[in-house]
């Protein structure tokens, strides 16, 4: 399944890569891509493996804000 999470407070390329690394990391997660000039990640999961709440809590813990 692919989503777009609207994301704030990513202002650079080491952010994306930061989400993009620990959005890999996680099983269910088939793919994933981060832009702070769109204040975006898109990210492909298998949502029988993780949730996109999940997902969320991670970009959360790195210090991102997510946006409903």
């Amino acid at each position: 399944m692919k989503q777009d999470v609207r994301v704030e407070g990513m202002t650079c390329g080491g952010c994306e890569r930061s989400v993009k690394e620990a959005l890999m990391e996680l099983e269910g997660v088939l793919s994933a891509e981060a832009s702070f000039l769109e204040n975006v990640v898109r990210v492909d999961y298998d949502p029988d493996m993780i949730s996109i709440r999940a997902i969320m809590s991670v970009i959360v813990e790195l210090g991102f804000r997510v946006v409903p």
